[in-house]
């Protein structure tokens, strides 16, 4: 095996420089110690106190002392200037304490006083501590060690053994601190370091050899950053072995700079719903957010902010003013990889700005009234408050701003945290307005808060009254003959009471049901046509919640007129003149007789005389159109205004064709046998009694089917000419 071999071998198990130093110093220092205590010589006393054996003892514990000192003092210069990691220092400090501990071991073993003397004769007697054996022995294998040592130090190759960043590790910042350590010195004029990519930094030696041109650790000092996302590499050229022969040896290593963070949670949650108007939003990554990347928040609508990182993978954006309530917000969270000076954090160079996925949310609703009860006027006095709010409450805080007016005494729940409920020590008064009041500033459990103060209200029942009829007061124009009387109370009422305080004029038998709060008397038979009924409830009347009535209600309606109406079809006149013959057609096909206006006009013949055919831009008169419609039923003429006999034709079921002045032109009047203005029609009906109706019901072959003529008006254009025909 060549001393490069051995070299490789014992620097994988000892590749501190200073670790090889230590021990050799150790290796020596025990030899030193072993022969000196091999030279001492004591006398054999009979007590062991180490006070009273002598400058012996005294020198040996001396020793120990300082071995104890000197193991200290190792472990504390080692981890002061970072020769040594800690957990090497302490095996340092242990081993030299060990070393020691043993050199003391083997001083209590020979140090034995010698018993065989009597006590009244003291033998002086001198005894080595340590026979020489044992130094010529450690001094044999510790000068093989040593020499090993020397050797493999001087002769073998330098490696990196140690490096910051470690081999293949990612930098925790872009201006970390970067650092290599050699297993054994080497030249810093013939050691050559780069780094790539190159930040115009230079390599110094942060550990020389007694001020000697030998390091064992370089630093790499650099002005600005590295970018993100990089692979770093470092080559170490020149390096040669301390009596500078043999081949020069080259060695490198790498690592990378951080990576870019990602987002990986983001709350409040994306489109989350009933955020506190001052809670932050925390960003985490997946690496670190350090000084290397630059960040910019867009807002809608713009708000104030700082960006803080409570975590080296976190961020939180920090709302420097509360949030608006009911509000949707949209924050574009932008990312740009950045280089900087080291010495005072400012940019050197920006990288590409990159869009990370948008932060959507809406605030806290305000707080408001969902429902409440009891609502209205006519509340009972044993109910309770209850208050449904809209979103989920501060309990203590709507506790605290709870108010009721008139003041009353009671307590207060929750069926929920949406839910308020306020129970009345007693019942409420009645016939009283009551507000429930909340002060401003109402807080919800999420944070939102009201702006105004809420007052809610209603009203306690109070007297019964009346608050409808059917039919309504003063109508005119109900059915007679199936119409009963319903009057509503504001309450529930004693029925027999309510009962007993009615009245109706004229009296009208009958009996009382009820719907609810609705009274309803039930007509027994039919109500008289036009005529005027009055009722009346008086007062009195019992409650059975609120309070008893103390006024009087009165109430009237008016049925409807007599109709009699006959089903006779109708048809409009075909022509200007068409009148008569349309009006003997609609009383023919009442009886099933169906001939068109044509037929008539040519069964009655053309001429020009009116008595006795249809005259062109005329008409016809009584005697032609009489004879026509004989052809086919009989008739009964009239000559004269007696509406009496017309209306006992038209009830016995017979259509009453007549003939009047139309009301319309100006020179009318008899013209020889021609009526100018002349008109005609069927009475097919009647409104009210038959022997004095309101109106008379015409089909009218101009003006329309079912035409309710006054009975004055009928009789007055009827008069001009009085003649009418009865369609039997």
């Amino acid at each position: 095996m060549d001393i490069d071999a051995i070299a490789t071998l014992i620097s994988e198990k000892l590749p501190w420089f200073e670790y090889r130093i230590m021990i050799i110093a150790s290796i020596l220092l025990l030899i030193i110690t072993l022969w000196i205590l091999s030279a001492i010589k004591v006398k054999n006393r009979k007590k062991l106190s180490i006070f009273k054996m002598g400058k012996t003892k005294i020198t040996i514990f001396i020793i120990n002392i300082i071995c104890i000192l000197s193991a200290i003092a190792t472990f504390l210069i080692t981890a002061k200037y970072k020769i040594l990691d800690i957990y090497e220092c302490s095996i340092v400090g242990v081993s030299i304490l060990g070393l020691f501990t043993a050199t003391n071991t083997i001083n209590l073993i020979y140090l034995k006083p010698n018993n065989s003397a009597t006590d009244s004769t003291e033998t002086i007697v001198r005894h080595k501590i340590i026979p020489k054996c044992i130094p010529i022995v450690f001094s044999v294998i510790g000068g093989l060690v040593i020499a090993l040592l020397v050797t493999v130090t001087l002769f073998a190759r330098p490696y990196l053994v140690s490096t910051t960043p470690w081999w293949f590790s990612t930098m925790k910042s872009t201006d970390e601190k970067i650092e290599v350590r050699l297993d054994i010195p080497v030249k810093i004029s013939k050691t050559t370091i780069k780094i790539s990519p190159d930040q115009q930094g230079t390599w110094e030696c942060s550990q020389r050899i007694l001020g000697s041109d030998y390091c064992t650790k370089f630093r790499y000092n650099y002005d600005s950053t590295f970018w993100p996302d990089t692979k770093v590499v470092v080559y170490a050229s020149g390096l040669t072995r301390i009596l500078n022969n043999g081949p020069v040896h080259e060695q490198a290593w790498e690592f990378h700079t951080p990576k870019t963070a990602n987002i990986v949670s983001i709350s409040p949650a994306i489109d989350a719903d009933n955020i506190p108007i001052s809670k932050p939003i925390i960003i985490n990554f997946d690496n670190s957010v350090g000084d290397f990347l630059e960040w910019k928040l867009v807002s809608q609508p713009e708000v104030p902010y700082e960006i803080l990182y409570p975590e080296d993978n976190a961020m939180m954006i920090n709302f420097t003013q509360p949030l608006e309530q009911d509000r949707d917000y949209n924050f574009d969270l932008y990312r740009n990889s950045r280089t900087y000076k080291i010495s005072d954090k400012t940019t050197k160079e920006l990288g590409e700005t990159v869009q990370l996925p948008s932060i959507r949310f809406r605030t806290v609703r305000t707080p408001g009234i969902d429902s409440y009860e009891p609502q209205g006027d006519m509340v009972r006095a044993e109910s309770i408050i209850k208050v449904t709010f809209k979103e989920d409450m501060n309990l203590s805080d709507v506790e605290r701003k709870f108010s009721i007016t008139p003041e009353t005494q009671g307590t207060i729940s929750w069926e929920s945290d949406r839910i308020f409920v306020f129970t009345p020590q007693n019942p409420l008064n009645k016939d009283t307005e009551y507000s429930i009041n909340f002060g401003k500033g109402l807080l919800s459990k999420f944070g939102g808060e009201t702006k105004d103060p809420i007052n809610l209200k209603f009203r306690t029942i109070g007297k019964v009254t009346v608050i409808g009829t059917y039919p309504i007061s003063g109508y005119y124009g109900i059915e007679p003959t199936s119409t009963n009387l319903v009057i509503t109370f504001n309450q529930e009422v004693d029925h027999e009471s309510a009962q007993q305080h009615f009245s109706m004029s004229p009296d009208v038998g009958g009996w009382f049901s009820w719907d609810g709060n609705s009274m309803i008397y039930n007509v027994s038979g039919k109500l008289g046509y036009s005529t005027q009924y009055n009722y009346s409830v008086s007062p009195g009347v019992k409650t059975i919640y609120g309070l008893d009535s103390d006024q009087q209600y009165n109430g009237y309606f008016t049925t409807r007129d007599y109709v009699f109406l006959l089903g006779v079809p109708y048809y409009g006149q075909a022509g200007t003149f068409n009148c008569n013959v349309a009006a003997a057609q609609m009383a023919l096909s009442y009886r099933g007789i169906y001939v068109d206006q044509e037929s008539i006009k040519a069964g009655i013949g053309y001429g020009s005389n009116p008595d006795y055919n249809w005259v062109e831009s005329y008409g016809t008169n009584i005697g032609p159109l009489n004879g026509y419609i004989n052809n086919y039923r009989g008739t009964g003429v009239f000559y004269g205004t007696d509406l009496g006999r017309v209306l006992d034709e038209v009830s016995n079921g017979n259509p009453v064709v007549f003939w009047r002045y139309n009301g319309l032109t100006r020179n009318y009047g008899w013209d020889g046998n021609f009526f100018r203005g002349q008109h005609s029609g069927v009475v097919v009906g009647y409104v009210g009694p038959k022997s004095y109706p309101y109106q008379v019901i015409i089909h009218d072959p101009w003006y329309g089917a079912n035409i309710y003529m006054d009975t004055g008006t009928f009789v007055g254009y009827w008069s001009y000419i009085g003649w009418a025909v009865a369609v039997y």
